[in-house]
């Protein structure tokens, strides 16, 4: 403003302006009204005190329509700010004032915006151009003649309008939505077109940042360059007339729908831009087809990449010009190395023939290959084997545009079957050359299988036995259950082990021991048995000879240990004789000795003896102590004294020391004597236990 008043140039034109009758005023950057002439001020009833330093956007008439919206969609729409003068500066550009008292007062803005070099000091000057009263017109039109045509045109609009399967919007140049169809009510969410009728087209378009629900049912992110791509293309329209772009609408419940909007111009007789008409097609369908098949698009080239399978394409050259990383891996070449290359040319050389006449006969006549095995050749030369498909592609022409083929290595399931032919022929020897006989029925109990030595071992021929019910061989069962030919049986349901009788072909019985395992499919159905049977009639007659051996043995065993029992009772008897003659013997002579010759000896030692009687007297008891000593027996081979033994027994007989030395003769002290002696030879000496409780024991006997 104060840029303004010191600006000379700019004073004059506005003291100027004054003698017109058009409306002028001047805006800064900020749409700010900065000075306005009478003509301006007496159309709309202002004083200048009125407008002076107010937003243009004030008094333009679709602010009224804006007052029920959020603060921050009001802010973004009025946002533009000198957006309205860029346009009326291209052309001239119908507006609606609102006058002092709201009235709504339709003009024709034309502009002019004076630019400084940094855009600082920007402002403009607006021209408005107040349209002329209905009365000045009515010279000029028939209004007779044109009734009927304007009628007619309705009409068809109107039919246009409402049978029209795209939302159709009828605004007027200031963006106030006059006529909308039924499509544009469902897809913003109104009933009637009085609900939107008189709102700003804005309104429905996104003009807050921030993240929606879309009808796709993703999420979409409204921006600022957003926002921006979208000013631009509404540019485009004053522009040229017309714009197509893509976009959303806001319906009423917040979800933003996808649109192809197309917007044109609307003009009057004399040529002159009066409104806009948008068609917005709702693509949400098509916008869900597109993602499906990116995804569909995804996740197949995921699962090309991805699969264990090598695949490639060619075009219709036979050129590769694709392939996936197992591809790659399988023949060890690059991709850049793959692409261009002829696929024959990774066949080992001299096999091209084999495959391309009968092979591409097949494929052209079927559309596909059935699968079938080939051996290819990687880069560095080596053979492996792969079981391999191709299919003709076609354009939609029905003509011929190249294959897609797919590899599978096969090495590994080579070698297993190989490996598994081995153990089939291994087992197939084994069942052939096995000195039992085996065989496998069916789950009806019908041999499908026998080996030779089942064969032998029946009498049949194995043309005899194929087919037949495996119950033919059991002897048993033509004459009712042999139940006793099952007590062997392992407990088990399955009798995967027992013995039985069969009988051959001519009659013969004979035994066998048989192992039964049940078969099963891969559903755990049961699907037979398979048995092998041992013949054990040789055996069964060693059991029978081994077993009446048995019993004779035990017989004779049993009549020897009778004879040997009498023996035995005889020589118990002499034995126990003479250990009763040996120990009376035994007895005699130790008392004998201790009775009649060592007390005597003991008073020997008593007397005065010089020192060689002294000599010979112990050698006299040490030789019949050596001489008693294998018959001694408890306190004996103590070597107790005569007097010892004396004084024991009277210990044992319960006897006092008092009554002892009155039964001896000999004092107390010499009982005591003998006694401490006693203890001392049998291990009493530190003992608590009496002598009396000792004897009494039964430890020490015969003293």
């Amino acid at each position: 403003m104060e840029w303004f008043k010191k600006n000379i140039a700019a004073n004059h034109v506005a003291q100027l302006s004054d003698l017109l009758e058009e409306g002028l005023f001047f805006i800064d950057a900020e749409a700010r009204i900065l000075k306005t002439n009478a003509a301006f001020r007496k159309k709309l009833g202002y004083d200048e005190a009125d407008v002076d330093g107010i937003s243009m956007l004030d008094i333009f008439a679709h602010k009224e329509s804006l007052a029920g919206g959020s603060p921050e969609k009001q802010n973004n729409i009025l946002s533009f700010k000198f957006y309205y003068f860029d346009l009326a500066a291209r052309q001239p550009l119908p507006l609606t004032l609102l006058d002092k008292a709201g009235g709504k007062v339709p003009v024709l803005l034309r502009a002019v915006i004076f630019d400084h070099h940094d855009r600082r000091n920007l402002y403009g000057l607006g021209i408005a151009s107040w349209e002329k009263s209905s009365a000045e017109n009515d010279g000029q039109n028939d209004a007779a003649r044109e009734a009927g045509r304007l009628w007619e045109l309705e009409q068809n609009y109107r039919n246009v309008l409402k049978s029209s399967g795209d939302a159709i919007v009828i605004t007027d140049f200031n963006g106030w939505i006059v006529d909308v169809n039924d499509a544009f009510l469902a897809m913003v969410g109104y009933d009637r077109p009085a609900e939107v009728e008189g709102k700003y087209l804005l309104e429905f378009v996104p003009m807050v940042e921030g993240d929606f629900p879309c009808s796709t049912g993703e999420i979409i992110t409204i921006t600022k360059p957003w926002q921006d791509r979208h000013v631009a293309s509404i540019d485009t329209l004053f522009e040229t007339g017309m714009v197509k772009f893509e976009s959303y609408v806001v319906h009423r419940d917040g979800t933003h729908v996808t649109i192809d909007a197309t917007m044109s111009m609307l003009k009057d007789q004399k040529g002159e831009r009066r409104g806009t008409v948008a068609i917005f097609k709702d693509i949400t369908e098509r916008i869900k087809t597109q993602q499906e098949v990116l995804r569909s698009k995804v996740f197949l080239e995921n699962v090309f990449d991805t699969t264990g399978d090598g695949i490639y394409v060619t075009d219709s050259l036979g050129h590769i010009i694709k392939t996936n990383s197992a591809f790659r891996a399988f023949t060890g070449y690059t991709e850049e190395e793959l692409t261009g290359k002829y696929a024959v040319e990774l066949l080992p050389d001299g096999s091209h023939d084999d495959v391309s006449q009968e092979g591409f006969d097949r494929m052209f006549g079927n559309g596909y290959f059935s699968q079938y095995e080939d051996v290819w050749q990687k880069k560095d030369g080596t053979l492996y084997p792969v079981e391999a498909k191709l299919a003709v592609l076609f354009n939609s022409r029905g003509e011929y545009d190249g294959l897609v083929g797919s590899l599978r290595d096969i090495s590994e399931r080579k070698q297993a079957e190989k490996a598994l032919l081995g153990a089939k022929l291994f087992l197939e020897n084994v069942f052939a050359t096995a000195s039992d006989g085996i065989y496998v029925t069916d789950e009806k109990g019908h041999y499908r299988l026998v080996n030779q030595a089942f064969c032998n071992m029946t009498g049949y021929a194995r043309d005899e036995l194929i087919g037949q019910d495996a119950s033919m061989v059991l002897a048993a069962l033509r004459g009712g259950p042999d139940v006793a030919a099952l007590e062997g049986a392992d407990a088990d349901a399955s009798l995967s082990r027992f013995q039985t009788t069969w009988q051959r072909k001519d009659g013969t019985v004979f035994s066998v021991e048989s192992r039964i395992a049940m078969l099963e499919t891969p559903g755990g159905e049961y699907a037979g048995n398979v048995g092998t049977v041992r013949d054990i009639t040789g055996r069964k007659r060693m059991e029978e000879e081994l077993r009446r051996s048995h019993e004779d043995l035990e017989r004779k065993v049993r009549e020897r240990t009778e004879s040997l029992a009498e023996i035995n009772a005889a020589l118990r008897v002499l034995l126990n004789k003479r250990d009763e003659d040996k120990k009376a013997l035994e007895d005699s002579m130790l008392q004998n000795v201790n009775g009649l010759i060592m007390p005597y000896l003991e008073k020997l030692k008593a007397c005065r003896l010089d020192e060689r009687q002294k000599i010979y007297v112990d050698i006299m008891e040490k030789n019949f102590n050596d001489l008693i000593a294998p018959f001694l027996r408890s306190e004996c081979n103590l070597r107790f004294t005569p007097m010892e033994i004396q004084v024991a027994n009277l210990v044992r007989q319960g006897k006092s020391t008092k009554e002892i030395s009155a039964i001896l003769s000999i004092c107390e002290k010499t009982v005591s004597f003998h006694r401490d002696k006693i203890r001392n030879k049998i291990g009493l000496k530190k003992s608590k236990v009496s002598l009396r409780s000792h004897f009494a024991s039964g430890k020490h006997k015969n003293a």
